[in-house]
């Protein structure tokens, strides 16, 4: 009788020994095991969420109605490293934690490598595949800058928010006294710099005041920049 109790005693002690999917862990080790998933899913979340908004920069469509230009983009990538950088932090100290005997399977620490690795060929792809260039967009920015430049010289108009032309974005239009026509190129102005397309059939036209940089892109339509 003593025997047969003792056996069963001892039987169910080594099951509580050997507990599987976090039965019968103690309380701090079920914390431990907490703390491991938000090491591995946290980062991966914040990745998420950091390719998506690239995602969006990359395609030139953001869903509030500031413009995503240049300056945009710049501050992105600071924020951005504010952020991946502390989730890069915990990740590293949950995979060596993984790694040095934890319970939780480590081929969870694999998705925000693999979230970043993904998106930013996601980003690649979409810059390069969505048309937003001057290149892609110089039939329809000529046929705006001939209707601009049959109006009264000096005249000059802001558009907010900018306003779209082929697949770029113009926040104003310029027509100067010398027939020159100006055309603000809303995504790439940063900062204390704006960058202007000129349409001068008569040949490239005079840099004024603070106009500098003066690019032939071949045709009538050259590229100048203006610091403030």
């Amino acid at each position: 009788m003593s025997n047969s109790l003792t056996g069963e005693g001892t039987e169910s002690r080594a099951g509580m020994d050997e507990p599987e999917d976090g039965v019968g862990l103690s309380r701090w080790a079920r914390v431990g095991r907490g703390l491991l998933w938000f090491a591995a899913i946290g980062p991966a979340i914040v990745a998420l969420i950091v390719v998506g908004a690239f995602c969006l920069l990359a395609a030139d469509w953001w869903p509030w109605e500031d413009n995503s230009d240049s300056g945009l983009a710049f501050i992105s990538l600071i924020f951005a490293a504010y952020v991946l950088v502390p989730a890069g932090v915990v990740w590293l100290i949950g995979a060596i934690a993984s790694l040095a005997g934890a319970r939780l399977r480590s081929r969870w620490f694999l998705a925000a490598p693999a979230v970043l690795v993904f998106g930013a060929a996601l980003v690649i792809a979409i810059r390069f595949l969505v048309p937003q260039d001057f290149d892609d967009s110089e039939v329809e920015l000529t046929e705006f800058a001939q209707e601009a430049h049959s109006r009264e010289e000096g005249s000059y108009e802001a558009f907010d928010p900018p306003r779209t032309i082929g697949h770029v974005e113009v926040d104003s239009v310029e027509t100067r006294p010398d027939g020159v026509v100006l055309l603000g190129n809303a995504d790439g102005s940063a900062f204390f710099t704006s960058y202007f397309w000129a349409y001068s059939p008569d040949g490239p036209p005079p840099l004024r005041g603070d106009e500098e940089d003066l690019t032939h892109l071949g045709g009538p339509w050259y590229s100048l920049s203006r610091s403030w």
